[in-house]
């Protein structure tokens, strides 16, 4: 027998599922929005946990100054505003938010994912921007430096990678903790395909829409001039490089996995 869903529940289930988005929407521009106009204070919530990971993972001791930040006299590093990631917990909790909300049945199942959200996207800022930091001034110290090759240019390619390796490393994890709230038809292999451009594009989209998109259209209609072209570049390029081998391992992952189930079909 078939059971037909009503058109009123389809369009209420609708409903709830736009309201939630646009609750994830507001958190993500206030947050933006914050981030944008705060200083050092304001920014404790973040910058105190962060430098107190710093310092477990180097062993280099922070202590805050009004208006600056955390600085460390012995390494000559500032923990200031600018490094206190938010960008990247707001990628990191639109892309969660996203990826879980279509698949919450009721709203305070979508309130909860949201909740969950926000958390896991602020741990993951402060474990990941603490890395960041400490491999940072391991790197400022290393004598690899010469021509092309500044301090500048490297603290930045090694803060893409970084970033977006994580995101990249996150949303495998969302997938398993929130699958599809559908069936999908297509055949095995063309779900791991689209399991895996998932796994990638996704990543790609929410880090580029959150760190260079919107700061974009900012600046233009701040009419404070366009976002530096080396930044851009340098956001592209290596996000694109950590795309294609983040896939080309997942790959090879999959391929070892299909010949080991194959191998082992064989022998039973």
């Amino acid at each position: 027998m078939n059971h037909v869903i009503p058109v009123s529940t389809n369009r209420s289930a609708l409903f709830k599922i736009g309201v939630l988005y646009l609750v994830a929407a507001a958190l993500a521009v206030g947050l933006k929005v914050h981030y944008s106009r705060a200083d050092s204070r304001a920014l404790e919530w973040i910058l105190k946990p962060t430098a107190f990971l710093v310092e477990c993972l180097s062993g280099t001791p922070f202590t805050p100054e009004a208006g600056t930040g955390y600085i460390s006299n012995d390494r000559h590093t500032v923990i200031a505003p600018g490094c206190a990631g938010v960008n990247f917990l707001i990628a990191s909790f639109c892309m969660a938010a996203c990826r879980g909300l279509t698949s919450r049945r009721s709203v305070r199942a979508g309130v909860c994912w949201l909740g969950f959200s926000m958390a896991a996207a602020t741990a993951l800022t402060l474990c990941v921007n603490a890395v960041r930091i400490t491999l940072s001034m391991h790197l400022y110290e290393a004598d690899i430096y010469g021509g092309w090759l500044t301090p500048d240019r490297v603290h930045r390619i090694a803060g893409c990678a970084i970033y977006f390796l994580s995101l990249s490393l996150f949303y495998p994890a969302l997938q398993k903790i929130a699958p599809a709230g559908y069936r999908s038809e297509l055949p095995e292999k063309a779900k791991r395909g689209v399991w895996m451009a998932g796994a990638g594009l996704s990543p790609f989209f929410w880090y580029c829409l959150i760190v260079l998109v919107i700061p974009f259209f900012n600046r233009i209609l701040r009419q404070t001039g366009h976002p530096a072209a080396e930044h851009c570049w340098t956001v592209l390029t290596v996000s694109a490089v950590v795309f294609l081998l983040v896939f080309l391992i997942r790959s090879a992952w999959r391929l070892m996995e299909l010949k080991r189930v194959a191998t082992e079909s064989k022998q039973n």
